[in-house]
């Protein structure tokens, strides 16, 4: 467990741009290096992560604690995704407040906002891969319900939610 806490902490402190940046690297912590989860194991968290409130990568990580240690193991979980974020941002705010205007600090974060891009397109990668290729085969009905989700949210302005229970309920009768 002391491992569970050390990996959710490392990757809260390392990782900028929230949830979805975070995915790639959850994945690899949870599934390649300790071998908390399978892969779809790990798809099936991230559905479950974006339908329940909550951030993506906190719920992953309770998710994840939870399968591993129970009830113990998502409480030392959340709190080694919590922890340092709260403690970081508790010494930083004030200081960062002070220098709101400051050139070197807009460029700083102009700087890292590339990276972020690259974090949330590595993790679409991921999510793709593990949901568009089920059993060694392309799932034409995944790339339909996508693509069809894709264009209810980008151009008919339709709420996340309702676009949400919609693909759920074609994902029970569409999919095998």
């Amino acid at each position: 467990m002391l491992t569970l806490l050390y990996v959710f902490s490392i990757i809260a402190i390392t990782t900028v741009g929230g949830g979805y940046a975070m995915i790639p690297l959850i994945q690899q912590e949870a599934i390649t290096i300790h071998r908390w989860i399978t892969e779809t194991e790990f798809v099936n968290i991230l559905a479950v992560s974006q339908v329940t409130p909550g951030a993506i990568a906190i719920n992953s990580a309770t998710f994840i604690g939870f399968k591993n240690y129970h009830i113990l193991g998502a409480i030392i979980a959340s709190v080694g995704f919590v922890l340092p974020s709260f403690i970081i941002i508790f010494l930083i705010a004030p200081i960062l407040k002070k220098y709101e205007k400051n050139r070197i600090r807009i460029n700083i974060f102009n700087g890292i906002r590339p990276i972020v891009t690259g974090l949330i397109g590595a993790a679409i990668i991921v999510l793709a891969k593990n949901i568009f290729i089920i059993d060694s085969n392309i799932s034409y009905i995944s790339i339909f319900i996508t693509t069809i989700s894709f264009v209810i949210l980008r151009f008919f302005k339709i709420k996340p939610v309702y676009t949400l229970l919609l693909c759920a309920i074609s994902g029970v009768i569409i999919l095998p």
